[in-house]
C-alpha cells in the first residue's frame, strides 16, 4: 500500500513511493517460565533490529508532490528496541491476581535524528484482580482491573528543524462482570475507564472514550 496507494495523516496526504525498500527486522527474544497450581511467572528478554524502517516525511521539491504541505513515505532508517516483559499470576481460595508489565527501550536514527524519544512509553502494564462468586445460584466472575503507561516524548523531523513531542502518563481503571445464566451462554458486562480519565494512548491519535459501558453476549453451540 505504500508503493501504490496514498492515505491521509490529519490534514495532510501522504504520498505512495513506488522505490520503498521492504521494511526487515531481527528479533532475538530468552525467557523463563515456572509455575505450579498457586503461582505463575513467565518473564522474557528481548532484542529487535528494523532496517529499512517505513514512515512519511514533508515532501522535497525533487518529489514533485501535487501540494506544498504534503507528505511522502520514504525509507529513512532504523530502530533498534530492547526490553523485558513479565507476567504474573497468584492464584488463592478467594480468588486471583494477574498482574504484566513492560520495560521497553526504542532508539530510532532517520533523517538526522538519533535519539531514544521514539513515542513509545518506558512502562506499560496492567494489575488485576479477579473474583469468583454465583450470581441468581449461577457462576459469575468480578474482576478489577488497573491500566497504566508511562509518559513518553517523540522527537520528529519537520521542514525546519525537530519537534519534541510529549505524551502524559495515564491510569484507567475497569470493571467487569462474566456472568454464566445458563450452560453455553455467557453475560459480559464492562464499566471501562471508572474515573473519566481524558487520554490517549502514546501509540494512538485519537482519544480513548471516556467513562463508559460495554455488553457482550457470547453463545456457545
Amino acid at each position: 500500500m505504500n508503493l501504490a496507494i496514498g492515505a491521509y495523516a490529519g490534514s495532510s496526504y501522504i504520498n505512495p513511493a513506488p522505490g520503498l525498500s521492504p521494511e526487515t527486522s531481527e528479533t532475538f527474544e530468552l525467557g523463563y517460565r515456572t509455575g505450579n497450581q498457586s503461582f505463575f511467572l513467565d518473564s522474557v528478554v528481548f532484542l529487535s533490529r528494523s532496517q529499512d524502517y517505513i514512515d512519511h516525511v514533508p515532501c522535497a521539491a525533487s518529489d514533485a508532490c501535487p501540494g506544498v504541505r504534503e507528505r511522502i513515505y520514504r525509507n529513512i532508517g532504523r530502530a533498534d528496541t530492547h526490553g523485558l516483559e513479565l507476567n504474573a499470576r497468584l492464584r488463592g481460595d478467594v480468588g486471583q491476581i494477574d498482574a504484566g508489565l513492560t520495560w521497553l527501550r526504542r532508539r530510532q536514527t532517520y533523517e538526522g535524528i538519533d535519539s531514544y524519544s521514539s513515542g513509545v512509553p518506558d512502562l506499560m502494564g496492567h494489575v488485576s484482580m479477579t473474583f469468583e462468586r454465583s450470581l441468581l445460584n449461577r457462576p459469575a466472575q468480578y474482576v478489577l482491573t488497573g491500566r497504566f503507561e508511562s509518559s513518553s516524548r517523540e522527537l520528529t523531523a519537520t521542514r525546519s528543524g525537530t519537534s519534541l513531542k510529549t505524551n502524559p502518563g495515564h491510569v484507567v481503571y475497569d470493571a467487569e462482570i462474566n456472568w454464566s445464566p445458563r450452560a453455553g451462554v455467557d453475560v459480559v458486562l464492562v464499566a471501562a475507564n471508572l474515573a473519566d480519565r481524558t487520554y490517549h494512548s502514546a501509540t494512538q491519535n485519537l482519544a480513548a472514550p471516556g467513562r463508559h459501558l460495554r455488553l457482550r453476549l457470547n453463545l456457545s453451540f
